[in-house]
């Protein structure tokens, strides 16, 4: 033993360190009591203080702690008393979540913009095209925008759109240039250029690619699957496959299709699982095109449709859900 020397206390992490000693847990208070030497706590007098110590102790140690008794155990144990810190800020009442995806809505000024730009290249290019788009790709038509360099293409507002070419023969900015604005309906855009009529229909009737259909496309084909092992895909997607609606299973180790599975018939309006099933499997039914509607020559002020009635058919359909929509 040292005489005359001070030691420093070690610091005490936690309850066992401090030697409280065993605990009783008091029937009728569900308090841990410390017992005195040789017999048990007394119930109604040392719960109090036996508490009150527990707290003294742990506060001098230099540990800002409450202990919390648990209530629901009969025996007292150092694993009923849980510690939790009390030293937590409250949550302020000024803070507020921002969302960082919020833009800025597109005012008065862009759609004048538009307008402008639109009458621009009316008295500068010959010819103005309408074209409807099927099966919309951005990376397709970014192509698109790439080789017609020398022209324009406009995407925007129809109704923006047709304020600038013109509603009716009163409001038009060119003679008979209100005759296009009913082709503006759905999926539509503008292109200006000085290429001939021959040369734009030549190239966008040969400009078709094929990709994976989306939901809500129409299946151009019936699709079935065959009964037997799929082995392009590994062990970990069977559950996947099996979530999609596919009867699989794993038989040693391969992913094997139970029995004929007809994912869909032709005509049918594709699911989002029916779709993602033909792109696992690498089916593309959907087909990028671009279909010329109408020219305007601005040298002559003539006007052509060049649409077929199956297309105009369509067009009037998109009207209605247009429609529809405003109304809901």
């Amino acid at each position: 033993m040292n005489f005359g020397k001070k030691t420093a206390k070690p610091q005490v992490q936690s309850l066992q360190d401090m030697n409280i000693g065993p605990q009783i847990i008091s029937k009728r208070t569900g308090y841990s009591a410390r017992p005195s030497s040789g017999h048990t706590a007394d119930r109604n007098c040392s719960n109090h203080s036996s508490r009150r110590r527990i707290k003294k102790r742990v506060h001098h140690t230099g540990i800002f702690w409450t202990a919390i008794f648990n209530r629901q155990k009969h025996v007292g144990s150092f694993s009923s008393i849980g510690l939790h810190n009390v030293r937590t800020m409250p949550k302020s009442k000024r803070d507020k979540k921002v969302s960082l995806t919020k833009t800025a809505k597109k005012g008065l000024e862009t759609k004048q913009n538009l307008i402008e730009e639109l009458r621009k290249c009316v008295d500068i290019y010959k010819h103005l095209f309408i074209f409807s788009v099927a099966n919309m790709r951005n990376n397709k038509l970014k192509d698109i925008r790439t080789a017609w360099k020398h022209s324009r293409f406009f995407f925007g507002k129809n109704k923006v759109m047709m304020i600038a070419i013109g509603k009716g023969p009163t409001s038009e900015y060119k003679d008979n240039l209100y005759k296009v604005s009913r082709f503006l309906r759905g999926e539509v855009g503008v292109l200006f250029t000085n290429k001939t009529k021959e040369e734009v229909q030549e190239y966008f009737s040969q400009f078709k690619e094929m990709n994976f259909a989306r939901a809500g496309n129409k299946a151009g084909m019936a699709i079935t699957l065959d009964e037997g092992p799929l082995e392009q895909f590994p062990h970990s997607m069977e559950p996947q496959l099996r979530q999609l609606g596919l009867p699989t299973a794993l038989k040693k180790g391969v992913v094997t299709l139970l029995k004929d599975h007809d994912v869909c018939k032709e005509g049918d309006t594709l699911t989002p699982e029916q779709a993602r099933i033909l792109k696992l499997f690498g089916i593309e039914m959907a087909e990028f095109r671009v279909q010329i509607k109408c020219m305007w020559n601005s040298e002559t002020s003539d006007f052509e449709k060049l649409a077929e009635e199956e297309e105009e058919e369509a067009m009037q359909d998109n009207d209605k859900e247009e429609e529809e929509g405003d109304g809901k």
